[in-house]
């Protein structure tokens, strides 16, 4: 089964816009419902009504580094398929990927800094102590974090005594290391496609083992998704062959493994066999659209495809207004939080999207188109074949 090469693929768009909106969730809920917050820092067993939403399958719904997962596995799909349907020059992708996240990523420092201004979040201020979550951001913002919020590619310094101005952006140094990494690993496209398996084993052994280690957490994910692009014709295959059978039991099983690291007895976010089912986890939500035209309908509906259209713009603005809200009322109960700040970020990401992220994706278009002329323009000519 062929996969037209440039077809879009809409239910992931709406993936994306739901992996979005849990990420906004979860830091509503880390800023506003203190027993989850400390449970996720002191381990242990909140009780009571919150028990239910941290050591059961329904921590999904606030289960926000599990669904940055799903973005990572989500980028390593679109951008394998895309690349391999349009191969283009090594210059113009990675001029266009860095377009495309740096501008971005520091047009939102200058909200996030106005923000800053408004509503302190320094130690004392209101917020502070009462969540470990706001604590955490509790603490002055210094030039060299900011330098490194705008290098993206640098660890930070939070939680080290100095704070940043959007704490969202770590995750964008494993979308840039993957983007320079994946030209090269499309070169060796026919062994990936081989070691599929062994691979997917590999990836999950490796995050099985990472204990904390970042690069070891975060970067085989991406290849998940690299692996389910190389072999999207016979994952698409399984559409018909399913004929829509099994669904809700797939999608039960997307969700509970993505929350595997915060009900799985012992099991500590991001690591051991826990952070291994979340990957699992992700990579099977990457699936279900592909596999299930009824999960792919649902997605594709028009709300769910502007949060998807909206969810990078979303994912970059609503930290700072989280906070903002969280600091300025000190530390207000869940529902008033979440009636301002959820709101508020879908509002702001709208606009953030028409005045900033829009425009970048222009640029980036044509930062890749004039680059790659220059490359064809600079290519030497081919000798002529000498005949024999």
């Amino acid at each position: 089964m062929s996969v037209p090469a440039r077809e879009r693929l809409p239910a992931l768009d709406g993936l994306r816009g739901v992996a979005a909106l849990v990420v906004l969730l979860s830091h509503v809920v880390e800023a506003s419902v203190a027993p989850l917050s400390a449970t996720l820092a002191l381990g242990g067993d909140p009780g009571g009504l919150a028990h239910w939403f941290m050591r059961t399958p329904l921590a999904v719904v606030w289960a926000g580094p599990e669904l940055v997962i799903v973005f990572f596995v989500l980028s390593g799909f679109v951008l394998t398929r895309a690349l391999r349907a349009q191969p283009t020059a090594l210059r113009a992708f990675l001029s266009a990927r860095a377009v495309r996240l740096y501008l971005p990523a520091w047009l939102s420092l200058i909200p996030a800094a106005a923000l800053l201004l408004l509503v302190p979040r320094a130690a004392g201020a209101g917020g502070a102590g009462v969540s470990f979550w706001l604590d955490g951001y509790a603490h002055p913002v210094g030039l060299s974090q900011v330098a490194r919020d705008m290098a993206l590619v640098l660890p930070d310094h939070v939680g080290a005594g100095e704070g940043t101005l959007n704490g969202v952006l770590w995750s964008l140094r494993w979308e840039v290391l993957f983007s320079l990494a994946l030209p090269f690993l499309l070169r060796v496209e026919g062994l990936l496609r081989r070691l599929a398996v062994p691979l997917l084993a590999a990836v999950l052994l490796t995050v099985d083992a990472a204990h904390g280690h970042a690069a070891l957490m975060f970067g085989p994910p991406f290849l998940v998704g690299v692996v389910l692009a190389l072999h999207e014709p016979e994952v698409r295959a399984w559409r018909a062959r399913l004929a829509g059978r099994g669904a809700p039991v797939a999608v039960g099983l997307v969700l509970c493994l993505l929350s595997a690291d915060l009900w799985l007895p012992e099991a500590v976010r991001g690591e051991g066999p826990g952070g291994a089912l979340v990957v699992a986890g992700a990579g099977l939500a990457v699936l279900c659209p592909l596999v299930y035209a009824s999960v792919a309908r649902r997605l594709e509906r028009r709300p769910v495809q502007w949060l998807g259209s909206r969810s990078f713009s979303l994912y970059l603005v609503h930290h700072p207004i989280v906070l903002a809200f969280a600091f300025g009322l000190h530390a207000p109960p869940f529902a008033v939080l979440a009636a301002l700040a959820i709101p508020s970020s879908l509002l702001a990401a709208e606009l953030f999207h028409r005045a900033a992220e829009r425009p970048c994706h222009r640029l980036a278009r044509a930062a890749a188109r004039d680059v790659g002329s220059r490359t064809t323009r600079a290519a030497p000519p081919r000798a002529a074949p000498v005949k024999a």
